[in-house]
């Protein structure tokens, strides 16, 4: 009577056809096997056996690792890291996340290098979805299944992507960096949004994750953040009762 339970879609018409024909575009370019079949990472001593202690050898063990999880082979991209302080990007540089400066960067000169701001080494989970949306740059647009030219909506489609590519829960969970300080005895809170999805976004790119691999109650969405994982269930569960979903599911 009261509408308790009605299955409601997290995004609006536009927003949903968006996203439902951009995964169906990764269906069609990675295959439905893929999806069915891989491991979605989650921040488990499993996944990622030893600390990002804030040196270079520990943020290369993971760029590799974060490789591995995404079909990346040996040679297709360096890593490196920068300062943010003191990067000076060129005017009109394609591919780096704009808010409070850039957290990474992906760039092309003979061979393709993904590079991560130092500050990340001190926040695993930041680090690890910044690397894999730059290493999503190395597949998109690296191995040319499209041109950013071209592409108007690259950017948002390279997050999506990480999800596609069972790195979502990183890139989603650090698309809003919360932080304390202390600046001349006084204390505060700032939070800062990296990326292009948004929190609806992204509870819906996993919603539809699920959808195509069969799943209703996976254990890797207990590490959505809170906030993130309710718009998810709302997306499945909408997508369930309703079937109102261009994406084709398993079965």
């Amino acid at each position: 009577m009261f509408g308790f339970g009605k299955a409601e879609c997290p995004l609006d018409e536009e927003m949903k056809g968006w996203m439902e024909a951009r995964f169906n575009w990764l269906l069609d370019k990675f295959g439905r096997d893929r999806v069915q079949a891989m491991d979605v990472i989650t921040p488990t001593d499993d996944n990622f056996p030893f600390p990002l202690d804030g040196s270079l050898e520990a943020g290369q063990r993971m760029f590799d690792l974060v490789c591995d999880f995404m079909d990346v082979e040996d040679g297709e991209a360096e890593f490196e890291l920068f300062d943010p302080q003191r990067m000076k990007f060129p005017a009109g540089m394609p591919y780096e996340w704009k808010e409070e400066g850039a957290a990474g960067y992906y760039k092309e000169e003979g061979y393709r290098t993904v590079a991560v701001s130092e500050e990340l080494l001190a926040e695993p989970e930041a680090f690890v979805g910044t690397v894999a949306h730059e290493l999503g740059h190395v597949i998109l647009i690296g191995r040319r299944y499209l041109d950013p030219r071209e592409t108007s909506d690259h950017e948002p489609l390279t997050d999506l992507h990480t999800a596609f590519f069972g790195m979502g829960i990183f890139s989603a969970n650090s698309s809003l960096r919360e932080r304390q300080y202390e600046k001349l005895g006084m204390h505060g809170w700032s939070t800062s949004r990296k990326g292009y999805l948004d929190f609806p976004m992204w509870g819906y790119a996993h919603a539809l994750l699920s959808h195509v691999r069969g799943e209703i109650k996976p254990e890797w969405a207990g590490f959505l953040r809170p906030d993130i994982r309710m718009h998810y269930k709302a997306g499945l569960k909408y997508i369930r009762k309703t079937g109102d979903t261009s994406v084709k599911g398993q079965g």
